[in-house]
């Protein structure tokens, strides 16, 4: 028996030879892949307040996400969808759909949202107030004109 071992005794040390000879070399390939492989950059961190002259004026895109800005309130999203306007503008109705909800009925001086009220009902806008700031809303082109409202005198 030890005649067989000592005959297939070359064939097994190639191969173990070049199973070692592989795994040395793959061992090789990622030590050097690990070694040479870029490091990260590391961003230098930004100051807080940008530099003045690339100091931008965000107050349209704040006032569209509804935040409150400096130097004025965020007035509510509001559509007319009609009005019932004296030609005085100090009474009237106006159908209004505030922030996006069901259009309801609203009388000159009534709240709307965020301590926001009707100011004057035009024919031609409907005017909210708050904290002595005016908002002004115009009535939809289509539906000024004769054809859709007639001015009743105030009394």
């Amino acid at each position: 028996m030890s005649l067989i071992f000592v005959r297939h005794s070359p064939v097994l040390i190639r191969i173990a030879s070049f199973m070692i000879y592989l795994a040395t070399s793959a061992f090789l390939i990622w030590f050097l892949i690990q070694w040479f492989q870029p490091k990260p950059d590391v961003v230098p961190m930004v100051s807080s307040s940008p530099s003045p002259q690339f100091q931008l004026d965000q107050s349209a895109e704040a006032r569209l996400l509804g935040a409150e800005v400096q130097g004025g309130v965020t007035p509510p999203s509001v559509q007319v969808i009609g009005v019932f306007a004296s030609s005085s503008g100090l009474s009237g109705a106006a159908v209004l759909a505030v922030e996006g909800n069901i259009p309801q009925s609203y009388q000159v001086g009534q709240h709307l949202v965020r301590g926001w009220q009707i100011d004057r009902i035009t024919t031609h806008e409907v005017v909210i107030s708050r904290s002595g700031q005016e908002h002004r809303v115009a009535v939809p082109q289509q539906m000024q004109g004769d054809r859709f409202m007639t001015i009743v005198p105030s009394t």
